[in-house]
């Protein structure tokens, strides 16, 4: 009996030893040795994947689905189309930064040159209707004055006379446009003649 309890007693303080050293931490040259970890977020992240893909019980196509949730349908082109200009600016225009487009320096002065053209055309649009409005303006103050009195603009005599001031007006536009282009063609063909003249003329030694 005494025999059995030293070997049982044996066998506890050998386990007891095996433990503490298997748990002690291990120590090369009196240094602690360095922790190694071990990276596990890409198995995570292939996890969270695969969760997310039994979440999904939709049955819906991957483009589809990500439609259904505000996301860009395709993160790789699939399709001609998706490489074309007009669908990567649909794309950024709807889902912006996430679309992963990046808007290119040129289209955005682009389209700042755009809006200074078009305010520009609506400047000179302004311009064009105050000019033409002040003409009427002294169309009427001559018909005004070719009667003597005040008139009402609504008079026939006055609508009238005003239509007769603006045909001569115009006529005289006409000719003066037509003035000016013949004097256009006239130096135009002069100076044919002082090329042609020049061209012919032979310098003799």
């Amino acid at each position: 009996m005494n025999l059995c309890v030293r070997v049982r007693s044996l066998r506890s303080n050998l386990i007891g030893s095996f433990y503490r050293l298997s748990t002690a931490p291990a120590e090369i040259d009196g240094e602690a040795s360095e922790t190694v970890l071990i990276d596990d977020s890409d198995d995570a992240q292939a996890r969270e994947e695969q969760i997310e893909k039994k979440r999904n019980v939709s049955r819906l196509a991957e483009a589809h689905y990500n439609l259904v949730n505000g996301q860009r349908p395709y993160e790789v082109p699939k399709a001609l189309a998706h490489l074309t200009v007009k669908y990567n600016r649909k794309m950024y225009g709807k889902y912006g930064s996430a679309s992963g487009v990046n808007p290119i320096q040129e289209m955005m002065d682009t389209a700042a040159k755009n809006r200074r053209e078009q305010k520009l055309k609506i400047l000179e649009r302004d311009r064009d209707i105050a000019d033409k409005f002040e003409k009427k303006e002294r169309l009427v103050e001559e018909v005004r004055r070719h009667f003597g009195f005040k008139l009402d603009p609504r008079d026939e005599r006055f609508q009238e006379m005003l239509v007769k001031r603006e045909k001569e007006q115009k006529k005289k536009e006409r000719l003066a446009k037509k003035e000016a282009k013949e004097n256009m063609m006239i130096a135009k063909l002069q100076q044919k003649n002082v090329e042609i003249s020049g061209g012919n003329i032979v310098v003799k030694e």
